[in-house]
């Protein structure tokens, strides 16, 4: 069997570049739903955003003792995800949005996920960043939309 190579994904929202670093997309597919049995998983995006706005991430938080963790729910309810994103500080990686799985092969936002991103954006504070990202990883496809801070518009980042 051959090895499967990872890369960095790049994506592409209005003016700025969002990559997702390959470190980072070999732990989000060890949480996709490919069976009946796989829960759905959820976290927070850790990353830097640079002068230009691109923005990278490098690190995530993963499903914690004491999330809700169902075949078609994820509520992240852990304090442990603050924790390990004040940790994150120190190593100047910051907030940059959630993730979580759908158990189908090309996800598509339901309008619980548009309730809570829409959330989120309101609890985001203007400054470093433009955008929360929001990541929905599929069985067969990673899909991203980023969400304006100052605006509150959620639109799909196309990848490049």
């Amino acid at each position: 069997m051959k090895d499967v190579v990872y890369v960095d994904l790049k994506y592409r929202i209005d003016d700025i570049n969002f990559i997702i670093n390959k470190d980072v997309i070999i732990k989000l597919n060890e949480y996709k739903q490919k069976y009946y049995s796989d829960p759905e998983s959820g976290g927070l995006l850790l990353g830097r955003t640079d002068i230009h706005g691109n923005t990278k991430i490098i690190d995530i938080t993963v499903p914690l003792e004491g999330d809700i963790q169902s075949r078609f729910r994820f509520l992240r309810k852990s304090n442990k995800h603050k924790d390990i994103l004040a940790e994150a500080k120190k190593r100047c990686l910051y907030f940059k949005g959630n993730w979580h799985t759908h158990p189908i092969n090309i996800p598509n936002p339901s309008w619980v996920d548009i309730m809570s991103w829409r959330k989120t954006l309101k609890n985001c504070k203007p400054g470093e960043s433009r955008y929360a990202f929001f990541i929905i990883i599929g069985i067969a496809e990673i899909r991203v939309w980023s969400g304006d801070i100052n605006t509150k518009e959620i639109k799909e980042a196309k990848l490049i």
